[in-house]
This record gives C-alpha cells, structure tokens and sequence, in this order.
C-alpha cells in the first residue's frame, strides 16, 4: 500500500523495493491510494504520464494486480475554464478510460464509467472496496468545472446497497482521502447513541452489524501516518511516498516523518499490510521512514 507518488523520480527505487519483497512473500495486490500525477499538466501530457506511472506500478508485482483509487491531483490542467486556469481536472469517462485494466481482474464489479469499485477474493473471503473521495460538476458550453471532497450520494447508495452486501465477508476500504473525517475537517463526526450522524460512517456501522467484518477504511491524503477508531470503524492513514518535510501547524493525533532525506532509507514511505482474520488484527510493515502498527479490529 501506497500513496501520493506524484511522478516523483523516487518513485523508480520504491517499485524495485516494492518487487523485492514481493518476489519473496507474493503480494495478492498493490494498492496505490491515488495522486499519482500532479493536477497541472495539460489533458493529452497528464493521460499519457498516468499510462507510464500506472505500468510501472503495476509491474512492481509479479502478478501485475493494481488496484488504485483516484486522488485530488490525478487530473489535467485547462486554461480555457472560467478563472483563466483550472487544475485537478478529472471526469469519470476518462478515469474509466485510462483505468480500464481494472475491467481485467476476476471478480471485479465496476458501475459503468464510475471511479469506484470493489474485488472479491474468494479463496480468502476478502473483498476490497476502494471508493473515490471526490465528485464534480462540469459544464462544458460555459467553461465551468467544480469539485468536491465528498461521497457522493450516488456512491454511497452503491456502498450501502453493493460494496457492503456481503455478510460474513472480511472488508477492506481504501479511499485517498476519508471526507468528513477529523483528518479532513478536523474534528470526528458526531456519533448519537452509538450511531453516527454522518452518513457514510452510518453506513459502514450498519454494514458491521449485519455481520460485514470491517476491517478498516485506509486512506493517504494527508502527509502523515495515523490511526483511531470512530463508531468502531478503524481509520488508518498512511504517509506519503514523496519525501517532505513536517508542516508547521501539527495535529496531535498525526505522526509526521522526519529526516526524508533522498537516496536514504527514509526515502522510501510504504506498507506490506497482513490481515490476520484468526487473531482480528491488522498488522502493517512499514518500509522507509515511518513505524510498523498492528491493529484489532
């Protein structure tokens, strides 16, 4: 698992690491939680550098099985939108396109030309849900394009009626960014009775009491590494694979990385994650700066 490579030059010597492990202990995927680009390039240059990065992410495993949610940056630039220059461009028809491979795994379920998904592996009972943090309105004939941090209702009705129809399943969540999250707003949602008031966690509290195994909702977005636990639903972020430095204002729930020096150890920024569904724990090898964590869920 891994986040925010930004086509960082680093990001060569982190897929001959990720190889290395897996050329040893056979990783079932890779999951890379989104800005895999950088948002500022125009349309036809950003297609063709997520082509580049895609395959050399997913020939990083031997069984070239990539699973990959959209981030904020994973977009193209247009100058000709109202305000002159528009960044972070993306709409679901060329995110389709660009990320057809997806279409090729086994037991794969896309909505038509929608940026979210979930993949069963039934030999394990898993099944991996990866959402798309973000939605937008464009309109073309006036040049307007907004977007949001959000689930949208569209996609939640899918989560609620799909993703997490699957009692007795072990469920993982994977999304670049957890909206409305303390992560993103600063705060937790407020939770009644045991129950929370923000509808995304409501769906996933009521996914875990009829018998879905929920072991986490993971994300990257953010520059750090956390974990907590809202509702009863793990939230575990992961930093980022480019190297940076640690902000100024700090959140006392974040861990920031220190010395990400290049060409050190530190460079390097991704986990091997097990589940272990005997014991119910999480257990996440940290590769580069960072500390390994286990987790019950």
């Amino acid at each position: 698992m891994l986040t925010d490579t930004h086509l960082s030059n680093e990001g060569n010597d982190t897929v001959n690491n990720i190889s290395s492990v897996d050329s040893e202990i056979g990783f079932d995927f890779l999951i890379h939680l989104g800005n895999i680009t950088n948002g500022d390039n125009p349309e036809k240059i950003t297609r063709q550098l997520m082509k580049w990065e895609i395959e050399k992410y997913k020939n990083s495993v031997k069984n070239k099985k990539l699973l990959i949610s959209q981030g904020n940056t994973d977009g193209y630039r247009n100058e000709r939108y109202l305000g002159q220059l528009s960044l972070n461009m993306m709409t679901d028809e060329i995110w389709s396109a660009e990320t057809e491979f997806l279409n090729s795994y086994d037991n794969i379920k896309k909505p038509l030309e929608k940026p979210y998904y979930y993949i069963d592996f039934p030999k394990k009972n898993f099944r991996v849900v990866v959402l798309c943090s973000y939605f937008y309105q464009i309109d073309t004939q006036i040049n307007m394009y907004e977007k949001y941090e959000r689930i949208s209702v569209e996609q939640a009705r899918w989560l609620k009626n799909e993703a997490l129809n699957c009692k007795g399943m072990v469920v993982l969540i994977f999304s670049h960014k957890i909206p409305k999250s303390r992560f993103s707003t600063g705060k937790d949602p407020l939770i009644y009775n045991g129950c929370s008031l923000e509808p995304i966690l409501a769906i996933l509290q009521q996914a875990k009491k009829n018998g879905v195994n929920i072991v986490g909702w993971f994300s990257g977005g953010y520059n750090y590494d956390s974990e907590i636990e809202v509702g009863g639903i793990n939230h575990i972020v992961i930093d980022s694979q480019v190297p940076h430095n640690p902000p100024q204002n700090t959140h006392e729930w974040a861990r920031y990385s220190k010395n990400r020096d290049l060409k050190t150890v530190n460079q390097d920024c991704w986990d091997a994650v097990v589940v272990d569904k005997k014991e119910r724990k999480i257990k996440m090898f940290r590769f580069g700066a960072g500390e390994d964590r286990i987790l019950e869920y």
